[in-house]
């Protein structure tokens, strides 16, 4: 390949990305599907409960207590994955009235 050609292909190269930017801006926003929403949450609710409880086995063994921390750290993980639940169910209630106020 000549270095002519090169300097050409990063040329082009730079066009097709300004074009892609172009076109994907004027466009639709993309929405979530249902399964990206429920893999989101699955997510944030596990590493909730295992941070949590997870700091809460550190807190045990630090004080040398027994499972106290443990519960309560547990209960918090599970609260706070319950507040992201709800903020995740909230998100797709606006996108779904914004998609169907759009239609």
């Amino acid at each position: 390949m000549r270095p002519q050609d090169q300097i050409y292909s990063v040329k082009q190269l730079g066009n097709d990305i300004d074009a892609f930017k172009q076109k994907s801006a004027s466009g639709a926003p993309r929405t979530r599907s249902g399964a990206e929403h429920i893999s989101r949450v699955g997510v944030e609710f596990t590493a909730c409960v295992l941070i949590a409880t997870g700091i809460g086995i550190l807190a045990d063994w630090w004080y040398g207590m027994t499972p106290l921390f443990c519960i309560i750290g547990l209960l918090a993980g599970i609260f706070s994955g319950m507040t992201a639940i709800s903020r995740v169910s909230k998100m797709m209630a606006a996108e779904n009235d914004k998609s169907n106020n759009e239609n």
